[in-house]
């Protein structure tokens, strides 16, 4: 998995105050589902954080500017062009992060098991890839009456 991806779905975005994770997290699971998230989540923040960081260390180096004062960097500059070059080289990195131990498939079983959850295809194409192929049998979403 790429640091972009981890990104993607932890940054807040110009066409959403939301990042994915966080519309994701307040969708209804089964408590089992819901831990293994949970656990998983915190895993993602924590590496959304090291890339938050990075992204303003790549600022400051690009705008000449001391740590900690408001910086700005504006588009069509070469300080612009010196920021996106080393913060995407970085983003084409590897992520540490495993994919969480459900499939997909699971997810979303366990998902429309609840009334009321909704999510959009454009968010379920962010996530896909933190989710495993095929759901280990001990995590196997069961319904329940």
């Amino acid at each position: 998995m790429k640091l972009l991806q981890v990104w993607n779905v932890t940054a807040i975005s110009t066409e959403s105050p939301v990042s994915v994770w966080a519309r994701f997290s307040v969708l209804t699971k089964p408590p089992k589902v819901a831990m293994l998230l949970c656990k998983y989540i915190k895993k993602i923040n924590s590496e959304f954080k090291m890339i938050e960081a990075y992204r303003q260390e790549c600022m400051y180096a690009a705008s000449g500017q001391e740590p900690g004062t408001d910086v700005r960097i504006e588009p069509g500059t070469p300080e612009h062009s010196e920021f996106c070059a080393k913060f995407s080289e970085f983003l084409n990195g590897e992520s540490d992060i495993d994919p969480a131990g459900i499939s997909m498939d699971a997810l979303i079983e366990a998902l429309a098991s609840e009334k009321g959850n909704r999510i959009s295809e454009a968010d379920l194409e962010l996530l896909e890839p933190f989710f495993v192929e095929k759901s280990k049998p001990d995590l196997k979403v069961v319904e329940t009456a």
